[in-house]
């Protein structure tokens, strides 16, 4: 179904500026090396088991059933590579090496 069909539109940058989640949940995910400066999308998994993907391709995913910011344990983060025409959040990831700064934002600003 259209589910499947990532949105390639861009973010207007009032929505991303009023994005708002829980003050222990991830808001925004920032990737320096790469450019990535996106919103933190909750998503869980399909019928099949299979982990949902953000609609966007310019939002990264975090599974609510992972860690949250500073919890022990691992935090699963997804997004798109790419979309049907356009380079998604994580297009340059394969560029990161071990080391590199990842940063999350939660709710709170912390």
């Amino acid at each position: 179904g259209g589910e499947d069909i990532p949105d390639e539109t861009e973010p207007d940058p009032k929505t991303y500026g009023a994005y708002r989640v829980a003050p222990d949940l991830p808001r925004y995910l920032r990737i320096n090396k790469i450019g990535v400066n996106s919103r933190v999308i909750r998503v869980g998994v399909k019928d099949n088991n299979e982990l949902r993907a953000p609609n966007s391709i310019y939002d990264s995913g975090w599974y609510e059933n992972s860690a949250k910011p500073g919890e022990k344990g691992a935090t699963v983060l997804d997004g798109h590579v790419h979309g049907p025409t356009r380079p998604g959040v994580f297009f340059n990831l394969k560029k990161l090496v071990a080391g590199d700064e990842i940063e999350i934002e939660r709710g709170d600003g912390v």
